[in-house]
């Protein structure tokens, strides 16, 4: 191969990988909010299947699977699937938005930056946009970390979800349940190849 070849092809396999999708590594990825009852006693939960992808020119999705949440608590797992999310009308909540993937391409190992980021949540037929501190940290040269830097508040009652949350304070015989939750993510992206 001559040097001349070498120099036509390289820009081709540094633009390849440049601008590869970003897919969502489900693994080593975490979305845990936080639900408060009884206006003291506050609980940890998480969801268990998220997916999602950062696009070439990107725009990034992020899906996550309602019936995978997780509150520690089989029979409340199951009141919240099918009377808080309605898993079987609103199976998934989604997230897009648009990421300014030049500046994280120009992250080198170990850097960050900070975003305040846009992005749209559609939840139980509802989309509302929210506004949230976001760092992204690249990893390596296939892998980037995008992670809250503090709780993102999600006001259920934007959602229609006070219904839900009702019965579910009248099944468990509860006098509150927070209308207000803190959610945080931790989620880790890998180049496709």
């Amino acid at each position: 191969m001559t040097y001349k070849t070498i120099a036509l092809i390289a820009p081709l396999l540094f633009s390849t990988a440049v601008f590869a999708d970003w897919k969502l590594n489900n693994k080593d990825s975490k979305l845990n909010y936080v639900s408060t009852k009884k206006s003291l006693i506050a609980e940890t939960g998480h969801f268990n299947s998220l997916s999602g992808v950062v696009t070439n020119d990107g725009k990034f999705s992020l899906e996550i699977a309602l019936d995978s949440v997780d509150s520690n608590i089989p029979i409340r797992n199951a009141r919240m699937k099918e009377h808080l999310f309605d898993v079987k009308n609103y199976p998934y909540a989604s997230v897009t938005g648009l990421l300014d993937l030049e500046e994280i391409n120009r992250l080198g190992a170990g850097e960050s930056i900070t975003l305040n980021q846009e992005f749209r949540l559609e939840l139980h037929g509802k989309t509302e946009t929210i506004v949230a501190p976001l760092r992204v940290v690249r990893l390596s040269a296939a892998q980037i970390n995008v992670a809250s830097l503090k709780p993102i508040i999600i006001n259920t009652k934007l959602f229609d979800l006070e219904g839900g949350i009702g019965k579910l304070k009248e099944l468990a015989g509860l006098d509150s349940i927070s209308l207000a939750v803190p959610v945080t993510i931790n989620l880790t992206f890998e180049k496709e190849s």
